[in-house]
């Protein structure tokens, strides 16, 4: 990081990426980038978000607790929706001071 005067601990980084309602992920495709917006929680230092259906069968308990709290898991669900984990390798955060 060039300005290490705005540097966030890591444990800060973390905090307030839980505690955001929407994170925003880059992609390729075609040569080309783009960002989506994603629906995200972190949990045990691994980030997952939800996506229409493609791979293993996974479970939606997490992310349905913190975005809809007391909504009932369907089994129809696991048809329809994916789960993706991102293992985090490393984290960085900047704020003005």
């Amino acid at each position: 990081m060039r300005r290490k005067d705005r540097e966030l601990p890591v444990d800060e980084a973390w905090r307030i990426l839980a505690a955001g309602r929407v994170a925003h992920l880059g992609l390729i495709s075609g040569g080309h980038p783009y960002v989506v917006p994603v629906s995200h929680v972190v949990l045990d230092g691994k980030i997952y978000f939800h996506s229409a259906r493609e791979g293993e069968k996974v479970d939606l308990a997490a992310i349905a607790a913190k975005y809809e709290p007391g909504y009932p898991r369907r089994e129809s669900d696991e048809d329809t929706v994916a789960v993706v984990e991102i293992a985090v390798d490393r984290i960085t955060g900047k704020q003005r001071r």
